[in-house]
């Protein structure tokens, strides 16, 4: 027999979780007659998860510092290329520097707008008595108090409301728990799930990068001194360094126990290492535009702009400013936690249960308490 047709309706909604080390997948939410329906895509193949209304105990929306995040990461940038893109129209720099800073402006400026635009970020969890499912789809607070409206009459159709009486007594139980009936024979609770297994952090690649950021600064503020084609080179080598370095950190530290603030730093330098490649890319183009004889000539063009005082370029002063700041920020705040973290002491392990083995059926002691007794003539 074929089984009934269900109509399904799209729940508001669309987020991206993690698959694997690279990969996202796609989360949306559908509901049902009697079910919310979570679809999980990862563009190869779906997963479906069923939650029905009579099983669902709470859906819960806490909000996070994300959303906090993501507005540094853009409005940073954003404040950065149109200060330069207000100070090359005041100063009357060339159409081209315009352009150039005009650009990565918007590409900075309309995402932070959209950000800011759908509100706050949030964490939400639909769970159950056997599970808690977290909620991709719902990453923004005004959108999963939408969706939680939506759902609360099917709930509520389904197990019932509580009425003020009824939540009045939950509440006086909670308050005073010696006055809540126990139970007869209370149901035997289901084994907790082992904790994540953390490696222990041995590796020194964060040093490194850290490291790396402080020879950065050291040298960034050279070039403002005095800038030769030998201090170009060496400056594109350590960059190429510094972001192999940094893949790496990111790669390493997964499933380790090196605390979160270190995770996150590393994460914020990769960021930062993306930014600052994108605006000296934009200069270099904008750079080329104004000389046009030193387009597909790489040497040429080192030695032009190594042959132009740092301090008489107003965009490259103000770039390599950026880089100094951001470089020794992140480099000395990375070493002094990551040096607070190999101080610290050891972190205890869990100790390990013996395993619970039944009882031999030979004769037991007769001085063990409890030990059945054998009829001896």
């Amino acid at each position: 027999m074929a089984e009934p047709h269900i109509t399904y309706t799209r729940l508001p909604g669309r987020g991206v979780g993690s698959f694997g080390a690279i990969a996202t997948t796609r989360h949306t939410l559908w509901l049902g007659p009697d079910h919310v329906l979570a679809v999980r895509n990862n563009g190869y193949t779906e997963d479906y998860k069923r939650f029905y209304f009579k099983d669902i105990q709470s859906i819960l929306a806490c909000k996070n510092s994300s959303g906090t995040a993501w507005t540094v990461i853009l409005a940073g940038p954003t404040v950065f290329c149109l200060t330069l893109f207000i100070a090359a129209a005041a100063l009357g720099w060339s159409a081209g520097a315009l352009i150039g800073w005009a650009i990565p402006s918007c590409i900075f400026g309309v995402p932070l707008l959209i950000h800011l635009a759908r509100g706050t970020t949030c964490t939400c969890y639909l769970r159950t008595a056997v599970q808690t499912e977290r909620l991709y789809s719902l990453s923004r607070f005004r959108r999963a108090m939408t969706v939680i409206n939506l759902l609360r009459p099917h709930i509520e159709a389904a197990q019932g409301s509580l009425s003020e009486a009824d939540l009045a007594r939950a509440t006086q139980l909670a308050a005073n728990p010696a006055a809540q009936p126990v139970p007869a024979a209370p149901p035997t609770p289901a084994a907790p799930a082992p904790p994540p297994v953390l490696k222990p952090y041995t590796s020194r690649v964060h040093a490194g990068v850290f490291t790396l950021l402080l020879i950065d600064l050291v040298y960034t503020l050279v070039v403002f001194l005095a800038n030769t084609p030998a201090l170009a080179l060496l400056g594109i080598g350590l960059n190429i360094l510094l972001v192999i370095l940094a893949i790496t950190a990111a790669i390493v530290q997964h499933n380790t126990d090196l605390p979160r603030a270190l995770k996150g730093l590393t994460g914020s330098i990769l960021g930062y290492l993306v930014v600052s490649g994108l605006a000296w890319s934009i200069y270099s183009s904008v750079f080329m535009l104004a000389h046009p004889d030193l387009s597909g000539n790489m040497w040429q063009y080192i030695n032009a702009i190594s042959a132009t005082p740092a301090l008489d370029t107003p965009g490259r002063a103000v770039l390599l400013g950026f880089c100094a700041l951001l470089s020794g920020a992140f480099g000395g705040i990375g070493l002094l936690w990551l040096s607070r973290f190999r101080r610290a002491p050891a972190r205890e392990q869990p100790p390990v249960l013996p395993v619970q083995t039944q009882p031999s059926h030979g004769p037991a002691s007769s001085g063990e308490p409890g030990a059945p007794q054998e009829d001896r003539p």
